[in-house]
Protein backbone atom coordinates (compact mmCIF):
# COMPACT_ATOMS: atom_id res chain seq x y z
CA UNK A 1 0.00 0.00 0.00
CA UNK A 2 1.45 3.21 -0.82
CA UNK A 3 1.84 6.16 1.59
CA UNK A 4 -0.58 8.87 2.24
CA UNK A 5 2.82 11.16 1.84
CA UNK A 6 4.28 9.62 -1.27
CA UNK A 7 1.10 9.27 -2.85
CA UNK A 8 0.45 12.98 -2.26
CA UNK A 9 4.14 13.74 -4.01
CA UNK A 10 3.16 11.24 -6.94
CA UNK A 11 -0.03 13.45 -7.54
CA UNK A 12 1.81 16.80 -7.40
CA UNK A 13 4.53 15.81 -9.65
CA UNK A 14 1.92 14.27 -12.41
CA UNK A 15 -0.11 17.69 -12.30
CA UNK A 16 3.40 19.45 -12.46
CA UNK A 17 4.36 17.54 -15.56
CA UNK A 18 0.29 17.47 -17.24
CA UNK A 19 0.54 21.72 -16.92
CA UNK A 20 3.89 21.55 -18.70
CA UNK A 21 2.68 18.99 -21.51
CA UNK A 22 -0.32 20.87 -22.06
CA UNK A 23 1.57 23.99 -22.13
CA UNK A 24 4.21 22.41 -24.57
CA UNK A 25 1.22 20.93 -26.77
CA UNK A 26 -0.21 24.61 -26.95
CA UNK A 27 3.25 26.47 -27.79
CA UNK A 28 4.36 24.51 -30.78
CA UNK A 29 7.40 24.23 -29.80
CA UNK A 30 9.77 21.79 -30.38
CA UNK A 31 9.80 19.20 -26.88
CA UNK A 32 13.95 19.76 -26.79
CA UNK A 33 13.27 23.88 -27.21
CA UNK A 34 10.25 23.92 -24.82
CA UNK A 35 12.38 21.83 -21.88
CA UNK A 36 15.40 23.88 -22.32
CA UNK A 37 13.10 27.43 -22.42
CA UNK A 38 11.59 25.93 -19.14
CA UNK A 39 14.89 24.64 -17.40
CA UNK A 40 12.91 21.07 -17.30
CA UNK A 41 14.95 17.48 -17.85
CA UNK A 42 13.89 16.51 -21.30
CA UNK A 43 13.82 13.00 -20.15
CA UNK A 44 11.41 13.41 -16.96
CA UNK A 45 9.80 15.23 -19.37
CA UNK A 46 9.27 11.89 -22.52
CA UNK A 47 9.18 9.87 -18.94
CA UNK A 48 5.80 11.77 -17.72
CA UNK A 49 4.46 12.27 -21.87
CA UNK A 50 4.80 8.46 -22.25
CA UNK A 51 3.34 7.88 -18.59
CA UNK A 52 0.22 10.24 -18.46
CA UNK A 53 -0.67 9.12 -22.41
CA UNK A 54 -1.65 5.60 -21.16
CA UNK A 55 -3.62 6.87 -18.72
CA UNK A 56 -5.61 8.75 -21.44
CA UNK A 57 -6.00 5.35 -23.74
CA UNK A 58 -4.39 4.41 -26.78
CA UNK A 59 -4.18 6.53 -29.78
CA UNK A 60 -6.72 6.45 -32.33
CA UNK A 61 -6.45 7.06 -36.29
CA UNK A 62 -9.58 8.78 -37.79
CA UNK A 63 -9.26 7.09 -41.98
CA UNK A 64 -9.37 10.25 -44.57
CA UNK A 65 -10.52 9.14 -47.80
CA UNK A 66 -8.26 9.53 -50.74
CA UNK A 67 -10.98 11.62 -52.39
CA UNK A 68 -10.91 13.93 -49.89
CA UNK A 69 -7.37 14.06 -49.68
CA UNK A 70 -6.91 14.87 -53.54
CA UNK A 71 -9.81 17.87 -52.99
CA UNK A 72 -7.79 19.33 -50.38
CA UNK A 73 -4.67 19.20 -52.37
CA UNK A 74 -3.46 23.05 -52.91
CA UNK A 75 -3.52 24.48 -56.32
CA UNK A 76 0.03 26.89 -57.46
CA UNK A 77 -2.31 29.39 -56.44
CA UNK A 78 -3.12 28.30 -52.93
CA UNK A 79 0.45 28.11 -52.15
CA UNK A 80 0.54 25.22 -49.34
CA UNK A 81 -0.82 23.18 -47.17
CA UNK A 82 0.80 22.03 -43.30
CA UNK A 83 -0.22 19.17 -41.88
CA UNK A 84 0.15 19.11 -37.73
CA UNK A 85 -0.69 15.56 -35.65
CA UNK A 86 -0.13 15.76 -32.31
CA UNK A 87 3.07 18.34 -32.43
CA UNK A 88 4.84 15.43 -33.40
CA UNK A 89 4.18 14.89 -36.82
CA UNK A 90 4.71 18.02 -39.39
CA UNK A 91 4.18 17.68 -42.98
CA UNK A 92 4.33 20.78 -45.42
CA UNK A 93 2.79 19.90 -48.85
CA UNK A 94 3.84 22.05 -51.18
CA UNK A 95 2.53 23.26 -54.26
CA UNK A 96 3.26 19.75 -57.45
CA UNK A 97 3.39 17.18 -54.29
CA UNK A 98 1.60 13.74 -55.66
CA UNK A 99 -1.68 12.74 -54.19
CA UNK A 100 -0.08 9.57 -54.34
CA UNK A 101 2.46 9.80 -52.48
CA UNK A 102 0.07 11.87 -49.91
CA UNK A 103 -2.02 8.31 -49.80
CA UNK A 104 1.18 6.68 -48.75
CA UNK A 105 2.39 8.47 -46.23
CA UNK A 106 -0.63 8.87 -44.92
CA UNK A 107 -1.21 5.17 -44.79
CA UNK A 108 2.11 4.80 -43.39
CA UNK A 109 1.73 6.89 -40.41
CA UNK A 110 -1.30 5.04 -39.70
CA UNK A 111 0.73 2.07 -39.52
CA UNK A 112 3.01 3.77 -36.33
Amino acid sequence: MVEPAKKERNRGKELFWSKHIKLWEESGLRQADYCRQKDLSRTQFTYWKCKLAKKTGPVTFVPVPEKALRSQIPDSKQGSLKLNINNIYQIEICEGFSPDTLSTLIRTLGKI
